[in-house]
């Protein structure tokens, strides 16, 4: 599944989506590509371009290899002050923890990736909101309903100022399924309006499908 920012690679120019925790997708042109990564390079040998690494080899599963790569651009970014890279990166690493069943470091360095990105404003490489929904996946990983259902309920109105229901109705009701799973142990009332409202979403749109895709994380890393 793509490592796409929550609402930011899906919509983002496509410089800052690949610069960033972008997917390259073989429909763009070499030429296309060349002044893209010109743009990239001016900042190479940087968090941007050893997170960009991270996130190829993410996509390719090799995880150890991303913890490599992330890490550096942690470091780096320390090193040089660049909070908005250090939140990517750390974004991204936990991600890369989750998938190794590493709940506990995953949930920590998204901590500190959502008190950075406090202090700062979206851009189109990076959204709060990403972070939150991915905290919420940990949670649900370890069974950690209550805590779960405080990082959906904070990220779900979110939502809104995206207009996610018009651009993006499928991968909506994907967010909203997980949130239903969330209320299911929780607030089981407000679960039913939910479950109508994913219902609705994608009988109203047969056809579509959803532009971003998020996955839960698996229990089982043997």
């Amino acid at each position: 599944a793509p490592s796409s920012l929550i609402l930011a690679n899906n919509y983002l120019p496509l410089n800052g989506a690949l610069c960033a925790n972008g997917v390259l997708s073989m429909k763009f042109l070499l030429p296309v590509l060349i002044i893209l990564f010109t743009g990239c390079a001016s900042t190479t040998k940087s968090s941007q371009s050893l997170n960009w690494s991270g996130n190829i080899a993410y996509e390719q599963l090799k995880y150890e290899v991303a913890k490599d790569y992330y890490e550096s651009a942690i470091e780096l970014a320390k090193n040089s002050n660049d909070k908005e890279y250090q939140s990517i990166a750390m974004y991204g690493l936990a991600k890369t923890e989750g998938r190794l069943c590493n709940f506990s470091q995953a949930e920590y360095l998204l901590k500190e990736s959502i008190q950075i990105r406090n202090e700062l404003f979206d851009t189109g490489n990076a959204k709060i909101t990403q972070n939150i929904f991915e905290l919420g996946r940990i949670y649900i990983a370890q069974e950690k309903w209550d805590f779960a259902f405080i990082q959906y309920n904070k990220a779900i109105p979110m939502l809104e100022k995206f207009d996610m229901e018009t651009l993006d109705p499928i991968g909506l009701s994907n967010l909203l399924k997980e949130y239903y799973q969330v209320l299911e142990q929780t607030f089981t009332e407000k679960a039913h309006s939910i479950n109508l409202k994913i219902g609705e979403l994608r009988k109203n749109n047969p056809n579509e499908k959803a532009r971003y895709i998020s996955n839960l994380y698996s229990k089982d890393c043997t």
